[in-house]
């Protein structure tokens, strides 16, 4: 953690219109810290300065630091700066964003990030959400919106049972590839545990729907940007 000696902060708190340099401070440090063998320098070298990653990591940086400008209303930079598990999702974001182009994954990045430090939820669990951004397609999460967004109308008109939503993601996540649906549903419910059937009974017949589960309402929460 580098240490923030009182005659430098100004260095570290620059003028508004420097928008970047703050997230530039953010990135650099995390880069640092990242360990490397003399045959892997090769690689992170490329990584980071070959044109089409220099771009992306630009992109990263300013929206960093539109992330970081906001949080900077509810949360000290001098607290984000001594705040260990914010440094670490940093640099597991960064690395996540440089090797994503599609928005829904780079939003759900942002989002987690700016989400963090006014969450009282458990590192590991961040740490895992991260992962999550990172492996998941965009199928995946599209259909854990859809499914969360139909959950939050539970009771009230427009509402989809089990079978209607499950016709809505085939035909507008899926494009009617019923296989691809059932291998997202299966990777989704009964390996990563997000996804789970919900019986109700009306006139006495079991209907199931699906819903989220507890985890998986906090990873959408986390990864869904907050008014």
């Amino acid at each position: 953690m580098p240490n923030v000696e009182e005659g430098k902060k100004d260095e570290l708190t620059p003028p508004k219109a420097d928008k970047k340099h703050i997230a530039s401070q953010f990135i650099k440090w995390g880069i640092g810290l990242i360990p490397y063998t003399a045959g892997a320098a090769s690689e992170i070298f490329d990584l980071f300065y070959q044109s089409g990653y220099e771009k992306r990591l630009e992109m990263w940086r300013e929206e960093v630091s539109g992330r970081i400008n906001q949080l900077s209303e509810k949360i000290s930079l001098e607290k984000l700066l001594r705040d260990e598990e914010f440094h670490s999702l940093l640099t597991e974001l960064t690395f996540i964003a440089l090797r994503n182009h599609q928005q829904i994954k780079l939003e759900a990045a942002l989002n987690l990030l700016s989400n963090s430090p006014l969450s009282t939820l458990d590192y590991d669990f961040k740490k895992l959400f991260a992962i999550y951004i990172d492996q998941f397609t965009g199928f995946h999460l599209r259909t854990l919106f859809m499914i969360y967004e139909n959950q939050q109308c539970e009771g009230k008109p427009g509402h989809l049972n089990g079978k209607e939503l499950r016709q809505r993601l085939k035909e507008d996540i899926f494009i009617n590839d019923t296989r691809l649906m059932s291998a997202i549903m299966e990777e989704l419910d009964a390996v990563k545990g997000l996804v789970e059937g919900k019986s109700i009974q009306p006139s006495n017949q079991n209907i199931r729907y699906l819903v989220l589960s507890h985890i998986g309402l906090s990873f959408i929460e986390m990864i869904s940007k907050k008014p």
